[in-house]
């Protein structure tokens, strides 16, 4: 029995979908369909990764195991212990999980509107404020404000799909 149950691989459109370990697997083998992707083990699941956050991953992992190692084999008492390995590794699971959440925001973003995509480039990614954007876009102060609170709930519901 695996000790992984769902794994999460690329799809056409380069989302995410979760797929049975099962069927990944054929038996102690990877299927060929799946046998030049990279994968990494995420809170007990599998997550395809590409093959520079893969190789990132196990030379990070290789890098602790070799630093542990070398500290038991001199006598030293390690600082790497167990506790700050895993929270190396969940500063990696962080990083990973913040990377897909940014990636599925701008994605969201490229389905709005011109119009909607330039005022949240604006007041998110160019700072302006509210009353600056409504300079740019001639209106009143209001208007922006309510329109920033209509983009924003369409872009949670957007994600959230």
């Amino acid at each position: 029995m695996s000790r992984f149950k769902l794994c999460f691989i690329f799809d056409e459109s380069g989302d995410y979908k979760p797929v049975p370990y099962t069927k990944l697997m054929d038996g102690g083998k990877r299927r060929e369909e799946f046998e030049y992707k990279y994968f990494l083990p995420l809170n007990g699941y599998l997550l395809e990764v590409c093959r520079e956050d893969y190789l990132d991953y196990y030379k990070n992992e290789n890098h602790l195991k070799y630093l542990k190692r070398e500290a038991i084999r001199a006598g030293e008492i390690s600082l790497l212990d167990d506790e700050s390995m895993r929270c190396l590794c969940e500063d990696f699971t962080e990083k990973v999980l913040t990377d897909m959440m940014v990636e599925s925001l701008h994605k969201a973003i490229n389905l709005l509107d011109d119009d909607e995509q330039r005022l949240i480039r604006l007041l998110y990614f160019d700072e302006q404020t509210e009353r600056q954007c409504a300079e740019i876009f001639s209106v009143a102060k209001t208007v922006i404000h309510k329109k920033k609170k209509r983009i924003l709930v369409k872009l949670k519901n957007i994600l959230e799909a």
